[in-house]
Parts: C-alpha cells; structure tokens; sequence
C-alpha cells in the first residue's frame, strides 16, 4: 500500500466498451489517501446513450469509491464532456451526498506549497480552434483503436503477457498527434498562467505525461 495525500483520475470512461476498469479497480486497492479528485470522463454518460457496457467490475470501482468516501476520504467530481447527466446518476445511485460535485475549474495545493490548476481539459481544444470535422475523424479513429487494442491485449492476456496500448504507440509515431498533444499542453499551461497557478492537472486527452 501507497500513501499520497491527494489522487488525480482521469478518463476512465466507465460504460464503455474501451474502459479499463480493473486495472482502475487493482490501483484503487493498492492506495490510501485523503482526497481523490476525479478529473471528467469517468462514467461515460454520453457512451451510455447509444450503448451501455456495464460489466461487474464498473460497479465495483464505484462502490470502492463510495466506501472510501464513507470512510472519510472526500472525493470531488469535476465532470468532463462525456459527463452530462452525472448528477442525475449519482442521485439514482443513492451517492449524491458522497460526491462533492463542482462545474468549474479547482485548485489545489501541493504539498510544496505549490498551486495547481485542476480541470478535465475539453475547453483547451475549443480554444485551440481544431475544426469539428478533424474532432470527428480522431473520435472516430481513437474508437476503433480501441476495439482493436482490445482484441490485441486479449490475445496478449493469453500468452501471459502484460497489457500494451496500441492507441499510445501510434500516437507517439504519429507526428499529426505529437503536435497537437504539443500544442494541447501549451494551451492549458497558458490557462494555469491567466489564472496565477503555477501549474495544472487535467487529462481528456488521454496521454499521461509530466511537462515542465
């Protein structure tokens, strides 16, 4: 077991098909913390209007957070673009009161004294102007990608060899991608500078990295 006085989650997307929810569920039960802020898209609300994927395991990870809030751990829910209707769902699953559900951007202190921005990141792109039609051909890519990644690590399960993302591969061969992960984080840390933070955490882009 770690110990971190605060946890960021991102984009885990449950309700939907490309979620990687047990790999969420093991990091979940190797950790203790005193607050976990989850960073938009972590129930894919908009997945869920066309096709909803639901596994056991999706309801695990939420009741493994709802009893850690029960134990004192707060949690605080800054809804992404695939979150609409998440109050709603909270209520129907009797947690409304367990989740501290804020609609704009938070802060939060480092342990260093240092001030973070937190956001999901979605208004980044709209900043960035990137037209709708080349949104909709990288949604449209990035999902079956992930069909593929799926069928990939469940050959890859069993040869016992450990997951791999394929989507991360490409993208870091894609020169297209690198530039406008590029130009993404320079956007957010301009946001983090308007608002006098000395920096930010956010996801939506799905592509883990620390910048400086």
């Amino acid at each position: 077991m770690q110990s971190y006085r605060s946890i960021f989650l991102s984009d885990m997307h449950l309700g939907y098909r490309g979620c990687q929810a047990a790999l969420l569920f093991d990091f979940l039960h190797t950790v203790r913390t005193d607050h976990v802020f989850l960073l938009g898209d972590i129930v894919d609300m908009e997945a869920m209007r066309f096709r909803v994927h639901w596994p056991g395991m999706c309801t695990d990870v939420l009741k493994l957070l709802f009893q850690s809030a029960r134990n004192g751990v707060r949690i605080s829910y800054l809804p992404g673009n695939h979150d609409d209707g998440l109050q709603a769902f909270l209520h129907l699953l009797g947690a409304s009161d367990l989740v501290h559900v804020s609609t704009h951007h938070l802060r939060h202190t480092l342990a260093d004294g240092r001030k973070m921005l937190l956001a999901h990141g979605d208004a980044f792109e709209m900043d960035m102007a990137t037209p709708a039609w080349i949104k909709s051909l990288g949604t449209s890519a990035y999902n079956m990608l992930l069909i593929l990644n799926n069928w990939s690590n469940a050959i890859r399960h069993c040869l016992d060899k450990p997951y791999w993302s394929l989507s991360h591969f490409l993208r870091k061969k894609s020169r297209m991608a690198r530039q406008h992960i590029q130009n993404y984080e320079i956007t957010g840390a301009q946001a983090a500078k308007m608002h006098g933070m000395d920096g930010i955490i956010c996801g939506h882009i799905h592509t883990p990295g620390i910048r400086h």
